[in-house]
């Protein structure tokens, strides 16, 4: 994404006076981004009140890079649990933790349950009720690499466009009849759009 288009999400959030969460991540591993200390400190001066969560796989987090990201303004790591054991720049990040304290930042391991199967595009067994699963539509807001406000995270191909924050205020797509209407409709456990139809929450064939 571009800078002046994150910068411009954060101003607009800023507006709003948003004291919830954001993490700057849909698919990929963001510490691959060497802006991301850049923009996490733009992020918190703008938005003091909220919420940053990082979710990484901890393969680039060095005890460096994780001092300078809580500087920046991160509340929460949110790294994926490796089957095999930790990556060694974890294990070295916990080890800086023990020894010189946690500074009020969370390290939270995310180990694999449940996945979703992307909008029908891969095959999950074990098929649960999704109602609670899709909460989280009701509440938050996706925005891809390219602007556009997508209305689930797994959505992968982006193939719903509910508007581009490049060309449109950020509160202005989220109050669009259609937008409420697809969440009021979530709410009340009914599916309309293909990739919700497909959609589903299972556990993988292997792990």
């Amino acid at each position: 994404m571009d800078t002046d288009l994150f910068y411009k999400i954060i101003d607009e959030l800023a507006e709003l006076k948003w004291n919830g969460e954001v993490a700057p991540i849909r698919y990929g591993e963001p510490l691959l981004d060497d802006r991301m200390p850049v923009l996490i400190k733009y992020t918190r001066d703008k938005l003091p009140n909220s919420r940053i969560y990082l979710y990484t796989n901890g393969d680039l987090l060095t005890v460096d890079l994780y001092k300078k990201l809580i500087l920046a303004g991160v509340n929460v790591f949110a790294v994926t649990k490796h089957p095999g054991g930790e990556h060694e720049n974890v294990e070295k990040v916990i080890l800086y933790r023990s020894s010189y304290g946690n500074n009020g930042v969370e390290v939270r391991y995310n180990t694999l349950t449940n996945i979703f199967n992307r909008g029908g595009i891969v095959e999950v067994s074990e098929e649960i009720d999704k109602t609670d699963a899709c909460r989280d539509q009701l509440q938050q807001v996706i925005v891809d690499y390219a602007g556009n406000i997508v209305f689930c995270c797994n959505d992968y191909f982006t193939s719903l466009k509910l508007g581009n924050i490049r060309t449109e205020k950020l509160i202005d797509i989220w109050k669009k009849p259609f937008y409420k209407q697809l969440r009021k409709d979530i709410k009340n456990g009914i599916y309309k759009l293909d990739i919700c139809k497909k959609c589903k929450v299972g556990r993988p064939l292997s792990l």
